[in-house]
């Protein structure tokens, strides 16, 4: 959609729980609600983080589109 000729910086910030996945999701600079969903779908899909066992894990990221 229209949505996908925008492009600057999301910025998004989860927790990585005890087994290395992405989760509690919060949008901290929103491009539109489809990057959003993007942004949130690729990190849910995407490989296990790597952690120190046993520990979790606060992430603010930064993605460009």
């Amino acid at each position: 959609g229209k949505d996908s000729l925008i492009t600057g910086k999301e910025i998004i910030s989860f927790i990585i729980d005890e087994n290395g996945r992405p989760g509690n999701f919060k949008i901290r600079k929103s491009l539109s609600p489809a990057h959003d969903a993007e942004v949130t779908r690729l990190l849910q899909q995407g490989p296990a983080w790597e952690i120190i066992k046993g520990k979790k894990r606060k992430v603010k990221l930064e993605v460009i589109f």
